[in-house]
This record gives structure tokens, sequence and C-alpha cells, in this order.
């Protein structure tokens, strides 16, 4: 009618979402009218904790995923100075490790996870997983996380001749790794497989459920619980 001189859709950017900066502009522009467009960087305002306020800052320059950030944010929409106003700017936040790395726990812990890279790297588990499988009436597999653990994995399940379909990886930018496809969880694959074994175990609950999310209806098992029998 309008009523409504200047519109603006709000963005608040962080780990979840920061790569589909560009879309939400375009979508907001261009398909939903809106006037102007701004990126607003998430803040602590006392409801996160240490830990988790890291884990979604991308803009800190110690976060492993400020690199990628950084070139979602070069593309030429978000540059659009006209329409889109970043609060974030071309700033950085003050870089700030992961909190507690300092602490004898962290330093404890982290040996423990590289002695298990080591040993998983060494030891053969393509023949639990095959039990697994089997047992599970399970044909084929996909490996959500393209890291260590995962690549690792990856060439245990290919000794064993078993069907793998590709990585899910929505962090990393090449599309093959090891000779293995790395796709995005959007991009339709995760329905043709009947497995999908998760590596980054810390965060297990939320990954599966971000999969379930997708529609995915087939079985999602953490590496952990396949070790631990």
């Amino acid at each position: 009618e309008g009523k409504l001189k200047h519109t603006i859709n709000s963005m608040v950017v962080q780990d979840k979402n920061y790569r589909e900066i560009p879309d939400f502009i375009q979508k907001s522009l261009d398909v939903y009218g809106f006037d102007e467009v701004n990126l607003r960087p998430v803040y602590n305002w006392g409801n996160l904790s240490e830990e988790e306020y890291w884990f979604k800052d991308v803009l800190n320059p110690l976060h492993p995923y400020h690199a990628t950030y950084q070139k979602i944010i070069d593309q030429p929409i978000v540059k659009d100075n006209y329409r889109v106003y970043n609060f974030g700017g071309e700033t950085q936040h003050e870089p700030k490790p992961m909190p507690g790395n300092n602490q004898e726990e962290y330093k404890k812990y982290k040996a423990y996870y590289g002695l298990f890279q080591k040993w998983l790297k060494v030891m053969s588990v393509g023949r639990m997983i095959q039990a697994f499988l089997q047992q599970n009436q399970l044909m084929s597999v996909m490996i959500y996380g393209a890291g260590d653990v995962g690549v690792a994995l990856a060439k245990q399940l290919k000794a064993e001749n078993i069907v793998l379909k590709g990585f899910i990886d929505g962090f990393i930018d090449c599309k093959r790794i090891e000779d293995i496809l790395v796709y995005r969880m959007d991009d339709g694959i995760i329905q043709t497989t009947d497995c999908i074994i998760v590596t980054p175990v810390h965060v297990f609950e939320s990954v599966k459920k971000d999969i379930e999310d997708m529609g995915y209806e087939g079985k999602i098992v953490s590496i952990d619980d396949i070790l631990c029998g």
C-alpha cells in the first residue's frame, strides 16, 4: 500500500549461517523487495558461555572458519555499499584463542586426541565398520567431517571395499579429498546413502539434528559409538 517508505532486513552473522550471506542479500533485495540489508556480527550479551561465543564469532581471526568468512564478504554482492551495510565492516574482532587452551585439563585431552588420531591412522577399523553395517543391513556409507579422522576412516573403509559415497562437509572448499568427493549437506546426496558416520563426536547430537532436519531417515551414528562397540 506504499505505507512503508524504507525497509531493512537484518541478519545476525555467526558460524551457522555465514555461508548464506550472499543468498540472503540477493533474496532480500531482489525477491522480497527490501531497500536495505544489514549484517550484524553476533555479540555475547551474557546469554552465551565463553566457549559458545568463541565458536559463533567467525570475525575472530583465530576462528577455524574465519578465512572462508573473509572470502564470503569479499563477494561483490556483499560490497553493495548503497544497499548493504555490514556492521562488521572490513574489520576483524580481536584475535582470541579457543578458551581453555592454557589449562592443564585441555592440554591433557589434546594429547589424548592426538594419540587417538595416530592410532586411527595405523590401526584398521574397517572390519569393525563392516561388521556394524552387516549387522544393521546397511549397504552404503557417507562420512560427516572431512578432517583428519574422517580421511583416516575413509582409507579404512576403502581397504575393506565398503561402498563409500563421499564426505559431507560444508566447511571445506575443495570438491575432492583422497579421490573421494566432498558434498554439502544440502546437496541432496545424503538421501542416497543408508548410513552416515559422524566423526566430530563432540558435536554429534547437534550434527544429528541438522541431518534429520534435512529429512534424512537413514542411520546416523557416531564413530565413537562404533569403536566402543
